[in-house]
């Protein structure tokens, strides 16, 4: 039996995406097993999630991706579309592949909007994954989708106009904890939130990596062809979603799990369970894996 690795032995990689302007993440290795592909939600970072994926690295390697305007990777033009998202994923684990620099194929492993980019690319790809575990993916049923489409998203701009100033870290835990969405997350959880998803700016205080204006441009968009993808899924897959997640979650999840290839597991805790309870999440997300490649 292999030990967790630990975040200091992680190796960064980069991929330009446009001019001067580049993806990054991080690579955790272990010979011993297959490499599981990460893709955070938005507005957070790969790292952000480390007391729950460090566990996974007992038996698997890891490749967090930070998406544009997200974590250490640049905005460039900012985001364009959730199609745009994942075909930059596609792209850097195409090239890596060439390089011989990673081995598929792949555990795919995303949460909320990096859940979706997931599902995405593994309708269209198919061969690039082994299975996946989608961690309430933001899979609003299609009469939401179409009722939707052009209107003004509230929760976008509330997100404009969000507070993205802290003096030092102490306050940036105060003032997150105090919020609904980050209430019951584990101290740990936080904390890794304020490492690296904040960075310290030129007044000396910390501000959030992801500008809000690319955050709140995601919540104002919706994927393409969404149903159709999660229809036409052959990858094995298994979502988990949170008990007191978004209110739609529950029958969209039951929707999703018409597909033969998609079992659903419902887990306590929000949308962001995982960072509430990160030993439970990945023990969970150790199970699916193990069950779906049986």
């Amino acid at each position: 039996m292999t030990s967790f690795r630990d975040l200091r032995e992680a190796t960064a990689w980069e991929f330009p995406f446009e001019e001067n302007a580049l993806l990054r993440g991080i690579k955790v290795d272990n010979p011993e097993g297959q490499t599981v592909h990460f893709l955070h939600g938005n507005g957070l970072c790969g790292k952000t999630y480390w007391p729950m994926l460090q566990g996974l690295t007992e038996k698997y390697a890891l490749m967090l991706h930070d998406c544009v305007g997200h974590g250490d990777s640049d905005p460039g033009q900012g985001f364009i579309s959730w199609e745009q998202s994942a075909q930059h994923v596609h792209d850097v684990i195409q090239y890596k592949m060439d390089k011989g620099a990673l081995q598929g194929p792949l555990l795919g492993l995303g949460h909320s909007f990096g859940g979706v980019l997931t599902l995405k690319l593994a309708a269209k790809y198919p061969d690039m994954f082994r299975c996946l575990v989608l961690m309430d993916p933001i899979i609003m049923p299609e009469a939401f989708i179409d009722m939707g489409a052009g209107m003004p998203n509230p929760l976008a701009d509330k997100t404009r106009k969000r507070r993205n100033h802290w003096d030092n870290p102490e306050q940036a835990f105060s003032y997150f904890r105090s919020k609904s969405a980050y209430k019951d997350w584990s101290d740990k959880s936080l904390n890794s939130f304020i490492t690296h998803a904040l960075y310290g700016n030129k007044e000396g205080g910390l501000s959030l990596k992801c500008p809000p204006s690319v955050e709140a441009d995601i919540f104002s968009s919706t994927p393409e062809g969404l149903w159709e993808d999660i229809r036409s899924i052959k990858v094995p897959t298994t979502i988990l979603y949170g008990d007191s997640s978004y209110p739609f979650m529950e029958s969209a999840c039951q929707q999703a799990s018409e597909n033969p290839n998609i079992s659903i597991e419902k887990l306590e805790g929000s949308h962001c369970f995982m960072q509430e309870n990160p030993a439970v999440a990945c023990e969970r997300t150790m199970f699916h894996y193990e069950r779906l490649m049986a």
